[in-house]
């Protein structure tokens, strides 16, 4: 039988920001079970990568796991990967960015194994064709992505039984591809099914028309699948699937060899020359989906497992990129512009006394984990993406110094829409405005503490909630959202009648957000989102003027205004409402309102005033105050709370901004914040106004 070499591997990581309890539930579950067993089988060599923020774990925490990858690495089983840094998506940095996560990383790796890394991992495998120019710039010899990569390119199964080469102006880069049928049955299916599948392999090598003798298949996924995702740390130790898979390939060694990458690729030519479209795994693309998109594509897909004939044509059907997840998710988006922002800030600042801390502060940030949503992204992991603001928020925080006055301003297109948004700053706080949808406050920093207080994500609606009862009852063969049935047995849901959670927002969870209610809506209404919305303010396009009171009294402000409509009774009438926001060195955020009624009769509205504010450890609860001129959140986690004060009194609803989502271990109830309503009724009379005004800050 002709050899058949093994390509095996694992990646291992947990995001910035993970709970310290998840990282120690991890290395007891997985890293440390699994690296003691490969120790003892010295006949397999492998490959292994891990983030630093893991690398920073280990030496931290867990030594004992950077010495016996030192002895790995002295006998030859192991190779090291590198890649960036703290797990971002090198595709949506900016260049300086890409290599910079890239280098700091082989760095660590040569400084603490005296190790020089020849391959890098590529977070989420996500790739674009002007990432070989980067990491050949970055004096790297080879990647390894997904066989959907190749095989929607035009390739078959059978042509990827070794790496191919692509190249980027001339930066020639070596590429292998994962087995994605290796991917789904380890550690699932029976040891000697894969060992058969590996012998049908290397038989096929034989009948290809140019044989060669150096076929190799190629598994390298999570680490955590060895032992932390649910079930596995029975079956891959108790059971002892990984001790007797690592020893049917060292009985079967004298066809199926273990390498390295950098062993088969010192030994063995490219099979030829390929350029790859952007893509990820096909499970991503599905992810990356709109909602309809998705579902669609989902459908196709079930239609295509019945029809004869459908395995051929669907491997050129495919997703989206993953960049399509800053448009499904705006949260995401804001979150990706903040650390563009934060990027281009540190650049501008290159020779002050803190940029290397803020630079690493800003790699921090980038770590791809709370940008996208799939089973395994976290945008609803709340703790996670405060971590990411934290940590940009930090490194601007580190280049305060070189601020040149007590408020900056800068009036630009900030989330890249094409329309103008005003930042303001000081050496205290960030506020973000967007007069275009609403007027209103979409981030505000506390740079003393590093978090953003808005950073609550909107309800979005999901494919899978539409399927969400038949999920939760197990009752179909395969997930809704594209997982492989191999995979079902994961999902189970923590919570029962969850379904009776999830509602869906039809606009974004922002601040300073202007609603018009009916006379009708109760509290329940506005907490599902399914009540009726008079007036045509809450995304309406607000007119806007800068007032630069900096010199006289050390204030800016921004004046918003809008001309629109209420609808009462069917009847329209002519409103506008202007509200002037007022920032200053103090730590109050000042909000003057005026509305306006241009009509030639009175009206009687119901105007409330919407602020959307991170959770913090108290749970959030729906409530109802009367007659209130002053509201206050506290967040004893941070020792700090926010205080509201109105010149007229407000009534106040409270109620938790909630999503049902689904991850890894099944579907899953999270609170986002606190959407928090200022609310009251008044009658104008034709052509008057009502004013009033409110302050907000920290204490």
């Amino acid at each position: 039988m002709k050899k058949l070499y093994f390509l095996f591997g694992v990646h291992n990581h947990q995001p910035v920001g993970n709970f310290p309890h998840v990282f120690d539930r991890a290395y007891k579950l997985a890293y440390s079970p699994f690296i003691k067993l490969m120790q003892a089988h010295p006949g397999v060599k492998w490959t292994l990568h891990c983030s630093g923020i893991l690398w920073d774990y280990f030496e931290e925490k867990r030594p004992e796991y950077l010495n016996i990858v030192r002895k790995l690495i002295g006998s030859g089983q192991v190779e090291l990967l590198t890649g960036g840094y703290y797990e971002p998506i090198l595709s949506i940095l900016p260049d300086r960015d890409k290599l910079g996560q890239v280098n700091k990383l082989t760095e660590f790796i040569r400084e603490k194994f005296n190790f020089q890394p020849r391959g890098a991992w590529l977070a989420e495998r996500i790739w674009e064709g002007s990432l070989a120019k980067i990491l050949k710039q970055s004096n790297l010899e080879y990647t390894i992505l997904d066989d959907h990569h190749f095989i929607s390119n035009g390739l078959s199964k059978k042509d990827l039984n070794g790496y191919y080469i692509t190249e980027e102006q001339g930066h020639a880069l070596k590429i292998f591809s994962i087995s994605e049928t290796l991917r789904y049955s380890i550690p699932w299916r029976p040891v000697q099914d894969t060992i058969e599948y590996f012998k049908t392999m290397a038989a096929e090598s034989d009948k290809l028309d140019n044989p060669t003798d150096n076929p190799c298949v190629v598994m390298i996924d999570d680490g955590e699948k060895f032992g932390l995702w649910p079930g596995t740390n029975r079956l891959v130790y108790t059971s002892r699937w990984l001790d007797k898979f690592l020893t049917a390939i060292e009985q079967n060694s004298d066809w199926l060899k273990t390498l390295t990458f950098s062993e088969f690729v010192k030994t063995f030519p490219a099979r030829g020359r390929v350029y790859l479209a952007p893509a990820s795994y096909f499970e991503m693309t599905q992810w990356s989906l709109p909602h309809k998109a998705q579902s669609e594509l989902e459908d196709v897909l079930e239609e295509l497992e019945h029809l004869p004939g459908g395995e051929r044509i669907k491997k050129f059907i495919h997703g989206g990129i993953w960049q399509n997840f800053l448009v499904k998710y705006p949260d995401a988006n804001n979150m990706h512009k903040k650390m563009l922002y934060v990027s281009n800030k540190i650049d501008n600042f290159k020779d002050t006394t803190h940029h290397t801390k803020a630079l690493d502060s800003l790699y921090a940030g980038q770590c791809n984990c709370a940008y996208w949503h799939g089973v395994f992204g976290g945008l609803y992991l709340p703790h996670l993406r405060l971590a990411i603001y934290k940590k940009l928020i930090r490194a601007e925080t580190l280049l305060n110094k070189e601020q040149k006055s007590d408020i900056e301003l800068r009036n630009i297109d900030f989330d890249c829409d094409g329309k103008q948004e005003i930042i303001l700053e000081t050496n205290a706080q960030n506020l973000y405005i967007r007069p275009h949808s609403g007027g209103t406050i979409f981030e505000w920093d506390i740079k003393g503490c590093g978090v953003n207080l808005l950073g609550v994500i909107t309800r979005y609606k999901e494919t899978y909630h539409d399927k969400l009862a038949e999920i939760v009852e197990l009752k179909k063969k395969k997930l809704a959202s594209g997982i492989s049935a191999a995979l079902l047995g994961l999902y189970k849901s923590k919570g029962k009648k969850l379904i009776k959670y999830v509602h869906h927002d039809f606009y974004n969870r922002v601040s300073l957000i202007d609603h018009f209610f009916h006379k009708s809506t109760k509290l329940e209404d506005f907490y599902r989102c399914q009540y009726i919305e008079q007036g045509d303010f809450i995304q309406g396009e607000y007119d806007y003027d800068i007032i630069d009171e900096r010199k006289e009294n050390g204030a800016m402000s921004v004046r918003l205004a809008k001309k629109g409509h209420v609808l009462i009774e069917g009847t329209s009438f002519a409103l506008e409402v202007r509200k002037t926001v007022t920032f200053s060195r103090k730590s109050e955020v000042v909000v003057n309102y005026e509305i306006i009624n241009h009509s030639d009769l009175p009206i009687a509205l119901w105007h409330g005033v919407e602020f959307n504010l991170v959770a913090g450890s108290k749970s959030v609860e729906k409530e109802e105050m009367l007659n209130k001129k002053t509201f206050e959140k506290i967040y004893r986690d941070e020792n700090f709370k926010i205080k509201f004060d109105f010149s007229l009194p407000k009534n106040i609803w409270i109620f938790p901004v909630e999503t049902v989502s689904l991850s890894d271990r099944g579907f899953e109830r999270t609170c986002q914040g606190a959407c928090v309503l200022f609310h009251e009724n008044f009658k104008i009379q034709p052509h008057k106004s009502h004013f009033w005004d409110m302050s907000f800050g920290v204490c």
